[in-house]
């Protein structure tokens, strides 16, 4: 095995050792590891914040499905940071909707299980907002942070 600056290089067989003497990495829901980064992609307005604040909303609820597919979840904690859409009347209005479908105790729960970032920076660009959004992250004490939207988190084409 060579050391590298950041971790080293292996074969393909030492990889393939490695990968199968490791411990399965527990599934959150569908694809969607514990410890990974995913992207919820497609069109504007195709419904991709709704179906990112619903998959929190259960998951903070602790309930055992979300879309017909088992949620993975024991005493995580739950974050929204939404930097696309302020704390607006529509956001709000979309919300209550939303939660009218939960139980008192399910209400409770989320109450307990998830935070939104209220009023947060719309724009994350220069390396400061950067070390203050995983600062803010940080002092949440999140174990599963939805982000809204990619394209605010870079001052660019992506």
């Amino acid at each position: 095995m060579k050391q590298l600056n950041q971790g080293s290089a292996i074969s393909p067989t030492e990889l393939i050792t490695k990968v199968q003497n490791a411990p399965p990495v527990p599934l959150i829901w569908r694809g969607i590891k514990k410890g990974s980064v995913g992207y919820i992609f497609g069109p504007a307005k195709t419904g991709k914040t709704i179906l990112a604040e619903n998959l929190a909303y259960c998951l903070a609820a602790r309930k055992d499905s979300f879309l017909g597919s088992p949620l993975m979840v024991d005493n995580e904690q739950v974050l929204i940071v939404s930097l696309e859409e302020p704390n607006t009347i529509k956001r709000g209005d979309r919300n209550n909707k939303a939660l009218l479908s939960f139980t008192d105790e399910e209400l409770q729960k989320i109450d307990q299980n998830l935070l939104f970032f209220d009023e947060y920076e719309s724009h994350i660009w220069n390396p400061d907002q950067w070390e203050k959004l995983v600062e803010d992250i940080q002092n949440t004490d999140a174990d599963i942070v939805f982000i809204d939207s990619l394209t605010h988190l870079y001052a660019g084409e992506i």
